[in-house]
């Protein structure tokens, strides 16, 4: 059973529940979704399978490649992106998602104005930094349910950055702040990092604007002081799935297109 699938299976026992939609949304976008193509990427372009129901087109997606060969019976070639990189795609084409259809309990039809609605609610990112640090300290009074959720989101952020840090931060414009250093991120995860946060949060119920957000060099005189007083999350190191879709959704001047 995978993660999805039980975090569908705990919608459907709860299904009046706010907090289990968005549980299982939560767990939608940090799933590594395989979407099944009509044929070979051609350069940037790609042009997935797609599935007519009610006059709503439905694009394929699995959360294993062997569900989506169980249902394709035959060698197909797919596209992989992490589901916060194909939701704001799919919604911005108005397509909806069929996800895992006919191989899985979790099968499940996305409809297009759910992606929108989705697209929207992860898209709001934390704020950056814009103010001139004057001093770091321990991150007091966040609770334990917040910190467990931005432990959670970068336990899948393979490779993305070497650790992270959460922090209070004293500004000197006299501002305070909590803030979650990101140490050696790679420039193009940037923009990732910062919606996994996004997501951290709003899923948990609270508002973006809760946490700061930096990103620092491994040689930056800050280190120091985030390693004195701050909590320390180390980033896994190994390295996800690769292919074409993935590495073009990472490079915002290489979005997927859809054919």
């Amino acid at each position: 059973m995978t993660p999805l699938d039980k975090t569908h299976a705990s919608l459907q026992i709860t299904e009046d529940d706010e907090q289990s939609y968005l549980t299982f949304y939560s767990c939608l976008v940090e799933t590594e979704l395989f979407v099944l193509l009509d044929h070979a990427p051609d350069g940037d372009a790609i042009t997935p399978s797609v599935i007519e129901i009610d006059r709503i087109k439905y694009v394929l997606g699995f959360d294993t490649l062997d569900r989506l060969t169980d249902f394709s019976t035959k060698t197909s070639a797919y596209a992989a992106f992490y589901g916060r990189d194909l939701i704001p795609l799919l919604a911005s084409e108005a397509l909806g998602l069929a996800l895992n259809p006919e191989v899985a309990q979790s099968a499940e039809l996305l409809s297009p104005e759910t992606l929108i609605w989705l697209a929207d609610f992860i898209r709001t990112h934390p704020n950056p930094i814009d103010e001139q640090i004057s001093g770091v300290s321990p991150p007091q009074g966040l609770s334990e349910g917040i910190i467990t959720s931005i432990s959670g989101k970068l336990s899948h952020a393979y490779g993305l950055a070497i650790c992270a840090y959460i922090v209070g931060v004293h500004y000197v414009s006299g501002n305070t702040a909590h803030l979650i250093a990101f140490v050696g991120a790679k420039p193009e995860a940037e923009s990732s990092l910062s919606s996994m946060m996004s997501e951290a949060l709003a899923f948990s119920g609270f508002s973006s604007t809760l946490l700061d957000v930096g990103f620092f060099a491994e040689d930056h005189p800050i280190i120091a002081a985030l390693e004195r007083h701050g909590l320390k999350i180390n980033f896994p190191q190994k390295e996800p799935f690769q292919s074409l879709a993935v590495n073009i959704g990472l490079d915002p001047q290489r979005p997927p297109k859809l054919k």
